[in-house]
């Protein structure tokens, strides 16, 4: 990393990474020349709906004291310009530190696809892609390690507690299972 070295960072009392939920959202329509867009359902202008409701999902139905970052990075459709084609495809995470504010904009997102493909004459199929929880560690384990780490003679060893980022780890589906702790040791520049 780009840390100094004998920096560590923890976290004993709360959520130390986010989760993070990867979707795809299909919407399939009915092709057609561009010539007459009357006479097909266009999928891209439905996702295009689609994908702005999802970014209005964070503004208007998460806490705005919990984090919630919603991305799509992927949005494919078509082969010409002048033909509507008949699906379009999409694919994002939803990343969040509270197990409520998942599950409520989880089922958001499935929710909004369905309903504006509906209004559009288009359907809509949402698949996950990944789903892990919130990285949470034990607290009496992490303190623990934390104190064994502060007990060896390592010049500069520097504790960095209450360590948190949006980013997310797949360790998190064993720390949700059994009392672990996870630690970050910064190797240097």
């Amino acid at each position: 990393g780009k840390l100094p070295i004998g920096l560590f960072m923890y976290n004993s009392g709360g959520v130390m990474m986010s989760s993070v939920d990867g979707f795809r959202i299909i919407i399939t329509g009915k092709g057609g020349h561009g010539a007459y867009p009357n006479l097909t359902v266009d999928p891209i202008h439905t996702a295009v709906q689609i994908y702005t409701a999802l970014e209005g999902l964070i503004a208007r139905n998460s806490n705005p004291e919990k984090n919630c970052v919603l991305t799509v990075g992927k949005f494919q459709s078509g082969n010409a310009a002048n033909i509507i084609p008949d699906s379009a495809v999409f694919e994002g995470t939803l990343r969040t530190n509270d197990k409520h504010e998942r599950e409520l904009l989880v089922g958001k997102i499935r929710e909004v696809a369905n309903g504006i493909a509906e209004i559009n004459g288009a359907k809509a199929e949402t698949t996950p892609l990944s789903q892990v929880p919130p990285l949470i560690c034990d607290s009496k384990f992490t303190k623990q390690i934390a104190g064994f780490m502060q007990e060896m003679n390592i010049p500069g060893l520097t504790p960095y507690p209450d360590m948190q980022a949006n980013a997310s780890e797949d360790f998190a589906i064993i720390a949700e299972k059994i009392p672990s702790a996870f630690i970050y040791l910064s190797a240097g520049f």
